[in-house]
């Protein structure tokens, strides 16, 4: 039996462009493969530190990176769908072990506490926004989580306070996220920034509550 799969048809080099398959075959072979399994499509802010510089074109500090595509860019457009926070068990010094996420402080301070030297980790929390990333047509890219931590938390409260503050649903306005450099005595570094560039037409909102509902698994 020979080694090489054989292939009928013309054949392209282009991955992009991705062949139309029959229905039935689709998604054949990850059934086991759950949620758990997936690396979770994110937006970064990327910093002089972040380990993908020097790695990818175009990644700088300031620049704004999708996990998925590796594609780094100053901006990015998105419709926030929902909020979530979860917790982080992990040792106190910089760059740290992680001992897991939470979707609650008290499950991961009851992992803290079962270890040796439980003064050694913390428990630090983290703002997820769940967003539809939009092509540069407005429509739909991929949903992505747009993840804040320490001093970034106030763009996220920021941010809720403006949704909630408003009478329309969330999903209802358009954003462009940006990165603003900050600096003070210790050194610089950036932060992401958000705001407000159009409404999703009353028509849509429908269609994209269900896709809300879907995605936020509601």
């Amino acid at each position: 039996m020979s080694n090489e799969i054989a292939l009928f048809g013309e054949q392209s080099t282009d991955l992009s462009a991705v062949p139309v398959y029959d229905e039935q075959y689709v998604g054949a072979g990850n059934d086991n493969v759950s949620a758990d399994d997936v690396k979770t499509p994110a937006i970064f802010v990327l910093q002089k530190t972040s380990q993908v510089i020097g790695e990818l074109e175009g990644a700088k500090p300031g620049k704004l990176w999708n996990n998925i595509t590796d594609v780094c860019s100053d901006s990015v457009t998105l419709i926030n769908l929902g909020f979530r926070k979860s917790y982080i068990a992990g040792e106190k010094q910089y760059g740290g072990a992680t001992l897991g996420v939470y979707d609650t402080y008290d499950e991961a301070a009851a992992v803290i506490a079962e270890q040796q030297n439980p003064d050694n980790y913390r428990v630090t929390d983290v703002h997820k926004h769940t967003c539809l990333l939009l092509k540069a047509d407005g429509t739909v890219d991929m949903p992505v989580e747009i993840r804040f931590r320490g001093t970034s938390q106030g763009v996220s409260r920021d941010w809720n306070a403006k949704f909630l503050s408003s009478k329309t649903p969330r999903c209802a306005s358009v954003w462009k996220m940006t990165s603003k450099k900050e600096s003070n005595s210790k050194g610089e570094w950036f932060m992401p920034a958000v705001d407000q560039v159009g409404w999703v037409p009353p028509s849509a909102i429908e269609g994209l509550e269900e896709k809300r509902k879907q995605i936020m698994g509601e």
